[in-house]
């Protein structure tokens, strides 16, 4: 369906054609229907499993996002509330603030010496910093080095571009991961880059 990007405007067309509910494979949907977000997004004591094939694309079946059944991703999850909670949202604001400055001083660096910025990369490295500062306590640093930056921006493109392939074919995560790390680099850089994160 939609080649280099044009999904979201295939989805879109597929809307105005066919309804504002459209199946696009057999196991997914897509709604376009604010009046059907409550049907979807019910609360308990509603079952909904995940789309086995959406939880197998990242190749991690131990945790919540790779977790199809309803009630262990329910425990899964669970587990990881205490990071979204308010109190920890209010404890991680010192380091956004340092995120966001870094940030700050990235664009006024680059508008004073009116070198070109390139969004796109700048926003995925606050972005990654920050999440990782919240959840892991470490930072890929990203906001420092703006080549790792556009590498892990690229990586991140790439996993999306071959996202609908993967939901065919989710065993091929688990094919790549049992590979060796340096024949991986070899082929897919980018891609040998996301699956050392994961480790």
């Amino acid at each position: 369906m939609g080649k280099g990007g044009h999904f979201a405007e295939e989805i879109r067309k597929m809307h105005q054609i066919y309804e504002p509910i459209v199946r696009i494979n057999p196991g997914e949907l897509r709604v376009q229907d604010p009046e059907w977000y409550d049907t979807l997004y019910a609360s308990n004591p509603t079952r909904k499993d995940k789309w086995p094939a959406a939880a197998q694309m990242v190749g991690l079946d131990l945790a919540a996002f790779g977790t199809a059944d309803h009630v262990l991703h329910g425990k899964r999850r669970a587990a990881l509330s205490s990071l979204f909670s308010s109190r920890s949202i209010s404890n991680a604001e010192p380091f956004l603030r340092e995120q966001i400055q870094n940030m700050l001083d990235f664009f006024q660096k680059h508008l004073t010496s009116g070198t070109v910025v390139e969004l796109r990369t700048i926003c995925v490295a606050f972005a990654t910093d920050a999440v990782f500062q919240h959840a892991q306590n470490t930072s890929m640093e990203l906001q420092h080095n703006l080549e790792r930056a556009d590498n892990w921006r690229q990586t991140l493109s790439e996993f999306a571009n071959v996202t609908p392939l993967i939901k065919q074919f989710a065993w091929s995560v688990a094919l790549s991961r049992k590979n060796p790390l340096g024949i991986l680099k070899k082929l897919q850089p980018n891609m040998a880059g996301l699956l050392q994160t994961q480790q």
